[in-house]
């Protein structure tokens, strides 16, 4: 298929009452398959190797040049419940936040993913070989650099899969010296519902909305 694109390149606890004759008791427990949210760095980043889901208790910052990225290789799909929470990488390591190396979906629900930076790379913020759902979610301030065979999807770039944005999710305010200053999709589809939007994202080589090479449908 031919390659879209879009913007301008310069630019209960359950409690239970029991009740017998003559007495009563009441018991406290944790729901059925209930996740225990994820408070640290290394929480996060061990969960997001492994885990189907994730649900996160306070902000996470990536902050640390010697742990790199948040790095996933399974192919199950996993989701990401922000509650939310950032997840955040504020150095100057050239890191992007997340790499979903794998065929399975990354959902991302009520998160903002924000601040990478990939040099030489594409994806600044998300890199990923499976379909990414953004549902109530923002990936915004990341910066892929370069433009010889990278620089490519300065917030997002998925690889064999697809992206689809709902329920006001946003990918703004990213940067790609090469193409798809927001978005960069090979090989796979673009959706855009329900009041989501990509909006503010540069490219300094063309496509500073979005570039696809697949289907692209917005509602």
């Amino acid at each position: 298929m031919g390659r879209f694109g879009f913007g301008r390149a310069t630019k209960l606890v359950a409690v239970m009452a029991l009740i017998g004759a003559p007495t009563f008791a009441l018991l406290s427990q944790s729901p059925a398959g209930a996740v225990t949210p994820v408070t640290t760095v290394g929480a996060f980043r061990t969960a997001f190797a492994n885990d189907a889901s994730v649900l996160l208790g306070a902000d996470i910052n990536l902050d640390s040049c010697g742990g790199g990225e948040a790095y996933r290789n399974n192919s199950s799909s996993i989701t990401i419940d922000g509650a939310g929470h950032k997840i955040t990488q504020s150095n100057d390591c050239d890191n992007r936040v997340l790499n979903n190396d794998s065929s399975g979906t990354l959902t991302l629900r009520n998160v903002t993913v924000t601040g990478g930076t990939v040099g030489n790379d594409d994806g600044g913020d998300i890199w990923s070989e499976g379909s990414v759902v953004l549902d109530g979610a923002s990936v915004d301030h990341g910066h892929a650099i370069g433009c010889d065979a990278s620089g490519d999807g300065g917030g997002i770039y998925v690889n064999d899969g697809d992206l689809t944005l709902t329920n006001a999710s946003s990918v703004h305010d990213n940067t790609a010296d090469c193409t798809g200053g927001g978005v960069y999709v090979d090989n796979g589809s673009l959706t855009v519902e329900k009041a989501s939007s990509i909006n503010n994202n540069q490219a300094a080589e063309s496509n500073g909305g979005f570039a696809v090479y697949g289907e692209v449908t917005i509602t």
